[in-house]
């Protein structure tokens, strides 16, 4: 067994190129092919041929025990089967010891003195019949048959030259053989174009591939086959190596933007801190005034929930990045929230001597009554900030099956070049002036999640002296 299997390693290594897999296979059961039909023609077939010819000199033999010529018949009887033996086109003999008693047929098919010598000593000494072929000088071949007639130590040789239907399969033996051999070759060198048709587009996806690996994503490649299943693996591959090379894109993004984001968090959170611990400290002073002390509490608190709006604010645009579900959607109406929204903002209205005011339609929509009223707070409360006389509006239209809300300020406005970047986390247009006032950078990106989270998109257009305006779209529906 191990020899068996040390063979089959060494013909069937167990890592090869492909098209030398392909040649090995195709050797392998074109060869087993070759090699069984090579034999059924050597051996079989031939042997069957040699078995006919002795079956029909046997069956010559056997006429002549019924002529039972070695019993003394009448010469002209005799005569008679010389003559159907020579028509026959065999040399037939009676044998008695090493005497010829009787002889006809075809003269020249006469066997020489150790052919007789051999047939008689297989009959009469080893008791069995005898079959021999022979070769004449000019190249034709003889079946040599002999066997025991009735009588005592009296024996038949027949000679029969070789039938035409012989020659004419040994012609088709020879024939075959050549025609199996030649398929042989044909298959082996078939086998190994088509192989190179196989493994030269396959190394040419091997080499892409090898690109790819070593970071040369915009590799793209490229076969010249018109093999389908190869056409469609260089396909696919293009489209992998097309999606890993966005998703680097991306991951190189997302990388950048964690890395603002933990230098801003960390910005946003360490001042309130030093802050919030320079007035504890100083509140220690036990001789410290109590208008000052009371002060510096005030602000201690101020920072403090500064700090805590920032973490709530933080973990409110991670709930709904990562956890959309937690929406509570109803059914509600979106003026009246817009309404309850612009009156809770008045009073800082006032202070800030704004025009602060609602101009809406009746629109009932399905979504998150908090998470709108959030993110309406922040938009109005943006505008408050930003805004400088007013007047601020927040209104709602009807536009194509949806509800259209808007808010919408006259306030200096924003460059172009900050436009596309506002709901960025902690991206400020003016960081001085937003500090100033207390906020994190976080409103309108708060602002984009929630739209998102409810499947639409918050839109911002702006001119500089003229004002901005910020909408998104939701839903109209009605009574559930």
């Amino acid at each position: 067994m191990g020899i068996v299997a040390w063979i089959w390693r060494r013909i069937f290594p167990p890592r090869a190129q492909t098209r030398t897999w392909m040649f090995l296979t195709f050797c392998l059961l074109v060869g087993i092919v070759v090699a069984g039909t090579s034999v059924y023609v050597m051996f079989v077939l031939r042997g069957e041929v040699e078995e006919s010819t002795k079956a029909t000199n046997m069956a010559a033999i056997d006429r002549v025990r019924e002529t039972n010529l070695a019993s003394g018949s009448d010469i002209k009887d005799m005569d008679l089967q010389a003559s159907y033996i020579r028509m026959a086109g065999y040399y037939v003999a009676i044998m008695r010891g090493d005497s010829t008693i009787w002889h006809g047929g075809i003269e020249e098919y006469q066997p020489g003195i150790e052919t007789r010598l051999a047939a008689r000593e297989a009959i009469l000494i080893q008791k069995q019949p005898y079959f021999v072929r022979q070769r004449t000088k000019d190249g034709r071949s003889l079946a040599v048959t002999a066997d025991t007639m009735t009588q005592a130590e009296h024996w038949a040789l027949i000679v029969q030259p070789e039938d035409p239907i012989h020659d004419i399969v040994r012609t088709m033996q020879r024939t075959l053989l050549l025609a199996m051999f030649t398929a042989l070759i044909l298959a082996l060198v078939g086998s190994w174009i088509a192989s190179g048709k196989v493994t030269k587009p396959l190394r040419a996806i091997q080499r892409s591939a090898d690109s790819i690996a070593r970071g040369q994503y915009v590799t793209r490649i490229r076969v010249h086959t018109r093999a389908a299943e190869i056409q469609d693996l260089a396909e696919y591959l293009n489209q992998m190596s097309k999606r890993y090379q966005e998703k680097i894109v991306d991951l190189e993004k997302l990388a950048s933007m964690q890395n603002d984001f933990i230098g801003n968090v960390s910005h946003e959170v360490r001042n309130p801190i030093f802050a919030i611990g320079g007035y504890l400290e100083a509140l220690k002073n036990p001789d410290m005034e109590k208008f000052r002390r009371a002060s510096y509490a005030k602000k201690a608190l101020l920072n403090l929930r500064r700090l805590s709006n920032l973490f709530t604010n933080l973990i409110d645009i991670a709930q709904l990045e990562y956890r959309e579900d937690l929406l509570r959607p109803s059914v509600f109406n979106i003026d009246d929230l817009i309404r309850e929204v612009i009156e809770s903002k008045q009073q800082e209205a006032k202070e800030r001597g704004i025009v602060l005011e609602a101009d809406v339609m009746p629109a009932k929509v399905f979504a998150d009554t908090d998470r709108i009223r959030r993110a309406l707070d922040n938009l109005v409360e943006n505008a408050l900030v930003y805004g400088k006389t007013g007047p601020i509006t927040c209104a709602c239209r009807h536009q194509d099956g949806k509800a259209r809300i808007e808010v919408s300020d006259c306030g200096p406005g924003i460059e172009p070049k900050h436009l596309h970047r506002i709901f960025e986390r902690f991206y400020r247009v003016d960081p001085a002036r937003t500090r100033r006032s207390g906020g994190s950078g976080l409103g309108l990106s708060i602002v984009k999640q929630i739209v998102q989270a409810h499947g639409e998109t918050i839109h911002a257009e702006s001119e500089i002296g003229r004002g901005s305006r910020f909408w998104f779209n939701l839903k109209l529906t009605k009574d559930k």
